[in-house]
């Protein structure tokens, strides 16, 4: 099955054993993208006036194309998710000081910590 990489954009043939033959695989990298570009989740804590935000960044490199990686992103989505916190998803989270207090007010309001899921963070 040829498949175009989503980071290089060319062309790859995904290897299938026989035991999986009929099943339905999917990816949308191809090996050495996926070796170039490691998925590397640092966990960032800040502390907030009452709460805490918590900034989860996938990727050391800034502006990868995180549709390539959709499915890693979303296993990990899920997992934070049981964790019953409001969630929000950055392309990439540039920290400033007006950010700050935004979450600083919406974790007051939501009367909870706060959750950034990111590709990349840079403060």
């Amino acid at each position: 099955m040829n498949i175009k990489c989503l980071i290089c954009k060319k062309n790859f043939i995904l290897k299938r054993a026989f035991k999986d033959l009929l099943s339905c695989k999917k990816a949308y990298v191809c090996d050495k993208c996926v070796k170039e570009n490691p998925i590397k989740i640092q966990f960032n804590y800040l502390p907030l006036t009452n709460h805490q935000l918590e900034i989860v960044s996938l990727f050391e490199k800034p502006y990868l194309n995180y549709d390539a990686f959709i499915i890693e992103y979303s296993q990990i989505y899920q997992l934070l998710a049981t964790r019953n916190k409001p969630i929000y998803l950055y392309d990439s989270f540039v920290l400033k000081e007006q950010n700050l207090l935004e979450f600083d007010y919406l974790a007051t309001q939501l009367d909870d910590d706060i959750i950034i899921l990111t590709n990349t963070y840079i403060d």
